[in-house]
């Protein structure tokens, strides 16, 4: 199904409200090309009008967009961001489903404004606008005053040539105002707002973690540096600052490119594992519950197998957490059982040979013996494999299902979208820019259900599931490498997840993963892009 924004509209990003209250979706998007929004109001028959036009000004090229109630009329209205004219446009919103003419506020001299959000920042209870403006590597926040009109009052910079590559908003002080958290990779730092936090140089920090280390109730980070061999802990104090890092060495040229944190040895401590990719081998640092750790312990993959993506869980029904690997040069799944004092047993290999690159790696009970099974995907094929698990840590390949000719599967979830109390598969494709949902039926078997586009040339990469809107179905956060975006598909009756909304993730930024938590412990979630 699809609907019109206009004739070489060049559509950016889209976002649903009810503009009119008639209890309809009703969608805006931003028209780049064409300089413009695009507003169609939905009907009873979950059709869509043809589009009213609205102009951002000329050569304003609009990208980002959200609606909020900026003025305290209880009426929806439009926000944009203008990135060739350095500014955010303002729609005020009419009770009938119809807008005012835009109000502009500036965001600087040659800005760029790429991606804006809504939100409270300084606990007045009026809504602020966040801007991150991409010329000026900054944030720029403009304090509202609840009757529509806003003044840029605060600029947080990011440094010259910082090239952020992933954000976050969360409340990670509990002082209940919004916290930004930005991962710079051509500088190697985290940035809090304007305080920044050095990964050291040339870490090339690759996968970020969080939880609570030291058991202080405060959020910490994990990062693993691929460039330094190492993992780098900072520990947050509760007022929204962090301690200098941490280092513990991952092994020389070990490579590390995967972190996951979770409790090993049942002692209700944190532990921290990682995939030395160069090193072949996977290192478990156990927690003692006061933000220290013991020196690293390694379990190799096998020779030259290159291990990538991590995953803990209790694959033999123990009640401890056991580690799962892929690896993509000896095409294997390698399960590390818990003993269940934290220390693992000899890894069980299991050989995907009949695919290529295996590079994601998903768990659930796929047919309901109360045992936990695996899918695979391999980046080289155009399949992903399910291995039905035993209980015991064993399993076996029961089927194999093609994700599409030249697909280049590249990640996959396993949930109930469709809200039938049976898990279903999403595996997004790189290739072909799409995600495929197969439909499962409780007894181990499934069939393609749905390809939902993530857009041309969006090279889809992490998926990740959550609830991120005020409903109980899933919905699903997508990694668009290629387009620089977050996409987001909501599961709701109105779209039932067919048309994606995007936000951008900065120019370049080229996002490759995603984690879903809740930091101040509100609804919905908030996410940390790499």
């Amino acid at each position: 199904m699809t609907f019109s924004t206009g004739i070489d509209s060049g559509p950016w990003a889209i976002v649903h409200g009810d503009f009119n209250n008639d209890n309809q979706l009703d969608i805006v998007v931003t028209n780049y090309q064409r300089n413009s929004i695009s507003l169609l109001m939905g009907n009873e028959e979950e059709e869509f009008s043809d589009p009213q036009i609205y102009s951002t000004g000329n050569d304003s090229r609009p990208t980002d967009v959200v609606i909020a109630d900026l003025n305290n009329d209880q009426i929806l209205d439009i926000l944009v961001t203008n990135s060739a004219t350095n500014n955010i446009g303002v729609f005020f919103g009419y009770d009938n489903g119809t807008f005012a003419n835009q109000i502009t506020f500036s965001t600087g001299t040659n800005s760029n404004p790429i991606k804006l959000n809504c939100v409270d920042f300084n606990g007045d209870h009026f809504l602020d606008i966040f801007v991150f403006n991409k010329n000026l590597n900054e944030f720029v926040i403009l304090f509202g005053f609840n009757n529509g009109s806003f003044l840029l009052t605060t600029t947080y910079s990011l440094g010259n040539y910082s090239n952020p590559e992933s954000f976050a908003i969360s409340d990670i002080n509990n002082d209940e105002q919004l916290d930004v958290i930005v991962a710079n990779s051509k500088s190697n730092t985290i940035d809090i707002f304007n305080s920044c936090y050095s990964t050291g140089i040339d870490s090339g920090p690759s996968s970020v973690a969080v939880g609570d280390l030291n058991n202080d109730k405060y959020l910490d980070l994990v990062v693993a540096n691929n460039g330094t061999n190492n993992i780098a802990i900072f520990y947050g104090s509760g007022d929204g600052s962090f301690s200098s890092k941490q280092i513990y060495s991952t092994g020389r040229n070990s490579q590390p490119n995967s972190v996951v944190i979770g409790d090993l040895n049942n002692d209700n401590q944190l532990d921290i594992v990682v995939s030395n990719c160069k090193n072949d081998n996977i290192g478990v640092f156990l927690g003692y519950g006061n933000g220290s750790f013991a020196s690293q312990k390694i379990y190799s993959t096998g020779i030259s197998s290159r291990p990538q993506m991590l995953f803990i869980e209790d694959l033999n029904d123990d009640t401890y957490l056991d580690v799962a690997v892929i690896s993509t040069y000896s095409l294997s799944l390698t399960i590390f059982l818990n003993n269940g004092n934290g220390t693992l047993s000899q890894r069980i290999d299991h050989d995907i040979r009949t695919g290529l690159s295996p590079n994601s790696l998903a768990i659930g009970d796929l047919n309901k013996d109360g045992h936990q099974d695996l899918v695979v995907t391999t980046y080289y094929g155009r399949n992903f494999y399910i291995f039905q698990g035993f209980g015991n840590g064993t399993f076996e390949n029961v089927a194999t299902y093609s994700t599409g000719s030249g697909s280049r599967p590249y990640s996959c979830v396993i949930t109930d979208w469709s809200h039938d109390n049976n898990l279903d598969i999403i595996v997004s494709n790189c290739v072909t820019d799409n995600l495929v949902l197969f439909k499962g039926y409780g007894n181990g078997t499934f069939s393609l259900n749905q390809i939902s586009s993530t857009g041309d040339n969006s090279c889809p990469r992490a998926i990740r599931f959550g609830y991120f809107y005020y409903d109980d179905l899933i919905d699903i956060a997508v990694a668009n490498y290629g387009t620089n975006t977050l996409g987001v598909f909501f599961n709701n009756i109105y779209t039932s997840g067919e048309r994606q909304t995007t936000y951008s993730t900065g120019s370049s930024s080229h996002p490759r993963g995603i984690v879903l938590a809740h930091f101040n412990n509100d609804f919905p979630c908030e996410f940390f892009l790499s």
